[in-house]
Formats: C-alpha cells, sequence, structure tokens
C-alpha cells in the first residue's frame, strides 16, 4: 500500500498504468529487464519514496548483482511498510530480507533475525498470503527434509487460499524436492514436474520464484541420478538463464550439469562447466562456491591431484556440503579413521535421504579401510534400505557395489551383487562406477579364473586411463601384474605430460605468469611452478621460453592426454 502523505504519491495514485514508473518498472522486471527496471523504479522514488518502488529496485539491483544497495533498499521499504501501517508488506519485506542475507552472504544470524521479525508482524496482521511465504521460508532454512515437506505443503495451501501464483509455484517445488530427499522420488517429481511446468508457462511472475521452482527440479534430479532428467531440465534453465541474465540460476545449471558429466565419464567437460559456474558467482552466493570447489575437489582426487584437492577444500572441511569431497581426500590419503568420523558426522545431520546416498557409499570404503566389518556392513545395510525406497537404478547400482565389497572382506561369494551393479552401471553410462566394479570382479576372479579377470582388468584399465583416474589405472595395471599380463602400454612420446601439466603448458604457451594460470586453473602458484619444474624436466628443457617454443612446435604433443 503506497502512502498518501505526500503530494508526489497522490501524484502517482492519479497516473495512468502506462505512465506510472512502478508499473512500468513492474513489468520490466517480468521480463528481466533488470536496467530498465530500475531506472522506472528510481524515477518513481524521485517522485516520493514508497514502499513498492523500494521494493522493486531492490529486485533489480538484486539482479544486477549490486547486493548491498539491494539489501539497503529493501530495509528501507520494510520501515516505510511499518509507518504507513501495512503489516503484511512490512513482513514480506523482512521476508525478503532473510532470503537475501542467506542466499547472497550465508549469513544465517541476521536472516533468522529478519525471519523472527516477520513472524511478530504477521502475527498482529492476522491471516494473509505473507504467512504462505513465512512457512516457505521457515522451511528452506530447516536442514530436516521432513519439517521442510510440511512447512511447504502449509504454504502451498495458504497460496491457494490467497491466490498467490508466485507462492504457490515455489512452494509446490519446494515440497517436491523435500520429498524426493526423503526418498520419495516419484511423489516429489510428480510436484516438481508440476511447479516448473506452471512456472515456466508464465504463471508465475516473479523470475527469481521461476528460476529457484527451477533450481528445485535441478537439485531433485541430482539427488536422484536422474541423469536424462537433469539434461532435459538443464536445457531448459539454461536458455532460461541466459534470456533473463540470472547468474545465480545459470551457476546452478552448472553445477548439476557438472554431476551428471561427472557420472558419465565426461571430466573434462564437468572441469569446464565448474569453472565457469566459479565465475558467475565471483562476488556473493557463497554456497554455490562450496558446491563448485567441493566437486572440483572429487574431480581432483580421482585424477590423483591430492594437493590440489586439498587447496581446493581449504577452508570448507566443516561445511556439510563439502563432505563427501573432504572424506574421499581422506581417503586417497590413507587416513580412513578421518574419513569414517566426517561422514559419520555428517550424516548423522542430514539422515537416510538421499543426500546420504553418496556418503555411506564413502562410508562403507572407509570402514573396510580401517578393518571395521560390521560398520561397513552397518552402512552398507542403511545403503541398500534408501535404495529400495527410491527404486532409482543408479542408487541400486551403488548399494549392490557397497555391499559386494563388504562380503568379499568377510569372505564371502559377491558374484550376483557385483554381475547386479556392473550391468546397472553399463546401461546407464556410469563409465568410472563401471570400471570400479569391473576391476573389483577381476579381483574376485584373480584365483580361480585367471583369463577372464585378466580382460576385465585390461577394460577396467582402459577405463580408468580413458578418464584420467590415475590412481584407480595405476590399481589396475597392478593387477594385471599380479596376473602375469605386463602393465599398461608406455607413454607415445618421451617423457608424455600428465593431463594438468598439458593444461599448465598451454597456458604457458600464450605468456600467462604463474599467477595468472593459477587463476584459470583454480590452483595456487606454488603449484603451478612445481607443475612447471616437471614440465621442464620431462621434456629436457632449461627455461620457460624453451617450453613456449617447445609447445609452439608440437601443438599435437599438447592434446597427448596420458
Amino acid at each position: 500500500m503506497e502512502s498518501p502523505r505526500t503530494p508526489a504519491t497522490r501524484h502517482n495514485h492519479a497516473m495512468n498504468s502506462a505512465d506510472d514508473p512502478v508499473a512500468l518498472g513492474t513489468a520490466a522486471l517480468r521480463h528481466g529487464d533488470w536496467a530498465g527496471a530500475r531506472r522506472h523504479f528510481e524515477t518513481a522514488i524521485d517522485h516520493g519514496e514508497t514502499g513498492r518502488a523500494l521494493d522493486g529496485l531492490s529486485d533489480a539491483l538484486f539482479w544486477l548483482e549490486e547486493f548491498e544497495a539491494s539489501l539497503h533498499r529493501r530495509s528501507r521499504a520494510f520501515a516505510l511498510y511499518r509507518e504507513e501501517g501495512d503489516l503484511c508488506r512490512a513482513a514480506r519485506a523482512a521476508l525478503w530480507l532473510a532470503m537475501g542475507y542467506i542466499s547472497v552472504y550465508g549469513n544465517a544470524a541476521v536472516a533468522n533475525g529478519w525471519l523472527q521479525r516477520a513472524e511478530r508482524l504477521l502475527d498482529e496482521a492476522g491471516p494473509c498470503a505473507e504467512r504462505g511465504w513465512f512457512e516457505h521460508l521457515r522451511g528452506k532454512m530447516t536442514p530436516d527434509a521432513a519439517a521442510t515437506a510440511r512447512h511447504a505443503h502449509q504454504a502451498v495451501e495458504i497460496a491457494r487460499q490467497h491466490g498467490d501464483a508466485d507462492l504457490e509455484v515455489w512452494a509446490l517445488s519446494e515440497e517436491g524436492r523435500a520429498l524426493v530427499s526423503m526418498g520419495r522420488v516419484d511423489e516429489g517429481m510428480a510436484m516438481l514436474d508440476e511447479a516448473v511446468t506452471a512456472a515456466t508457462a508464465g504463471e508465475a511472475h516473479d523470475l527469481f520464484v521461476v528460476g529457484n521452482a527451477c533450481c528445485n527440479m535441478l537439485s531433485a534430479c541430482d539427488r536422484a541420478a536422474d541423469f536424462a532428467r537433469a539434461v532435459q531440465w538443464c536445457q531448459v534453465v539454461d536458455e532460461f538463464t541466459r534470456r533473463h541474465h540470472c547468474p545465480p540460476v545459470f551457476h546452478y545449471c552448472r553445477v548439476v550439469y557438472s554431476g551428471v558429466l561427472i557420472a558419465t565419464g565426461r571430466w573434462d567437460e564437468a572441469e569446464n562447466e565448474l569453472k565457469t559456474a566459479l565465475r558467475t558467482v565471483e562476488r556473493a552466493y557463497p554456497l554455490e562456491k562450496v558446491h563448485s570447489l567441493s566437486r572440483l575437489a572429487l574431480l581432483c582426487v580421482r585424477r590423483g591431484q591430492l594437493e590440489e584437492a586439498g587447496q581446493l577444500l581449504a577452508g570448507l572441511e566443516t561445511h556439510g556440503v563439502a563432505a563427501e569431497a573432504s572424506a574421499l581426500l581422506h581417503l586417497a590419503r590413507g587416513q580412513a579413521v578421518l574419513a569414517g568420523a566426517l561422514l559419520e558426522r555428517r550424516i548423522e545431520a542430514i539422515g537416510d535421504g538421499l543426500a546420504a546416498v553418496p556418503l555411506l557409499r564413502l562410508l562403507v570404503e572407509a570402514k573396510l579401510s580401517a578393518g571395521e566389518l560390521e560398520a561397513a556392513k552397518l552402512a552398507g545395510t542403511r545403503l541398500s534400505a534408501i535404495a529400495e525406497r527410491s527404486k532409482r537404478p543408479p542408487i541400486q547400482a551403488m548399494a549392490f557395489l557397497a555391499n559386494a565389497r563388504v562380503e568379499l572382506a568377510c569372505g564371502e561369494a559377491a558374484h550376483s551383487a557385483l554381475e547386479k551393479a556392473s550391468s546397472l552401471f553399463d546401461e546407464l553410462g556410469m563409465a568410472f562406477d563401471a570400471a570400479v566394479t569391473r576391476l573389483e570382479w577381476a579381483r574376485t576372479l584373480s584365483t580361480s579364473d585367471r583369463e577372464i579377470a585378466t580382460e576385465d582388468a585390461r577394460l577396467a584399465l582402459s577405463a580408468f586411463e580413458r578418464l584420467g583416474a590415475r590412481p584407480h589405472a595405476d590399481r589396475a595395471a597392478a593387477l594385471l601384474r599380479e596376473l602375469g599380463a605386463g602393465s599398461r602400454p608406455g607413454p607415445h612420446i618421451a617423457g608424455a605430460l600428465t593431463r594438468r601439466e598439458n593444461e599448465v603448458l598451454e597456458l604457458l604457451s600464450h605468456g600467462l605468469s604463474n599467477t595468472e594460470i593459477g587463476g584459470r586453473l583454480f590452483i595456487s602458484p606454488k603449484t603451478v611452478e612445481h607443475h612447471v619444474g616437471r614440465i621442464l624436466s620431462k621434456l629436457g628443457l632449461r627455461n620457460r621460453a624453451e617450453a613456449v617454443a617447445w609447445a609452439l612446435r608440437h601443438p599435437s604433443a599438447k592434446s597427448d592426454d596420458k
């Protein structure tokens, strides 16, 4: 409600909507014209501050990534609504401030303060649509998926009572995502389909709501390992974000898509997607940065780049999102007990929903490495229970492989579980996991059928080398030597460079400094220096200038990823 106290405000009321800068700014927001919206709202404010004009300007500034200015304008809008006695709009402004502080800066304390302020105002105001927005945000800020689903369901009901399409779309998508996290995948995906269809069909007007509904769909696809669905929705979201310039949505789409690429063995593409995503959120969005950094670290561990993985995870050791990558790094360093403790703490915090699947899978490995067979068996049983509830083939395959490892450690036959896991991973195109399963199978057959074991080990070695999973390739080569079948063939050229060394050499050939190369590859200048030293040693060169000259003479050699 606009203030009746100033002549400028009364003048705005008299304007036709075609001339009303607030109406024009609102229309610009709906079309993603952030700069145009800003101009219109600033024009309105020049004639006299109102809560609605300040609210709209805050939205425009948010999308233009002027976050401090956005929050300042929203705070001013909140104060004006309070002065005008419009408690419902004041509560909504408080809720948007809470979302801004948590999403942009990860500041839970300030966000919770605004949430509490909104609740107090709503208690005074009585029934209104803003009560639904409060329930929705309270659900988003709880780590418990069941509680999120309950709050989101209440928000949907309130939205329908008050005809608030934006709230209905967003809350429905939140409820669907929460149900997927709980393992009720089909039910949750049905809600997400409805929400995102409504959002992209134009039922929701706020592009922030549309973007977040899409993000919830992608998050659910990622969690359920629904690769085909994720690719399809990524295409839709990518087009949306490019058309409307929505960096945080674009970022999350890239992160989810990188998960698909990692799972299906397209690791170089995944790394490019993650680095592109990081560049879109350089100034804010701490949680999104953690997603990208932790997935980059996971790739580094699988490639045997432990030092670089440690650098990416520096400062994120206690962050829940980074738990999988951190535990994997501990395992690669032989710190099984530490990995197990980290995983147990995180699983205890999130429960046995789909989010626990990759953690339980690693927990089995950690407990087996530490010689704790009963604990490994318990983790495998919990993973199997989630797989049974979800009915998702990728999760079932992970459970089969984890339990096969437990059976083998206990001296039991595991052929059935390995066969099921191998078949599912192959069907799903999960190249790395299929190779890991094949190598496990080769080990089990090494004493009974050396010919088949040798063939499986060779296939696993080929897959690992193609992916660049050097530690696993080394294990496959070691098994082949034990079987008397020799190791992998030597490099195509003397002193062949690793994939990372090729990347450093490529950037070196363009005249970049160590600091500049480190910035491009998300590694420290010190690590770049180590890579440059190894490049010079392998190629028999004396300095950087000779390395540049060598790179220019051998353009094809730089792509020889060994």
